[in-house]
């Protein structure tokens, strides 16, 4: 057990806690606070992660439309993104 300190409310707070920590329930609901905030933040990841995957696929189709507008080839479209695949930039 923590050491005693001089002020009443620490001492007051160092007793709730050890309080809680013996008590199931309370360790339970614990446990499911914290399982509820790790799976808002793998939610989080995941949107975020989709939300990259549909920006880098419009702005491919934007940088074929572009390609096609000034006149490439559909060989030479194809041919740049190999390239870009290739370099890692895609």
């Amino acid at each position: 057990m923590l050491k005693k300190a001089n002020d009443a409310v620490i001492n007051k707070s160092i007793d709730a806690v050890y309080n809680m920590s013996s008590s199931e329930k309370t360790r339970e609901l614990v446990r499911m606070r914290e399982k509820a905030m790790h799976d808002k933040v793998s939610e989080l990841y995941e949107a975020e992660m989709r939300g990259i995957d549909k920006g880098t696929t419009l702005g491919m189709e934007k940088l074929i439309a572009g390609m096609r507008m000034t006149g490439l080839s559909e060989e030479q479209i194809q041919a740049a993104i190999r390239a870009a695949n290739s370099q890692g930039s895609v």
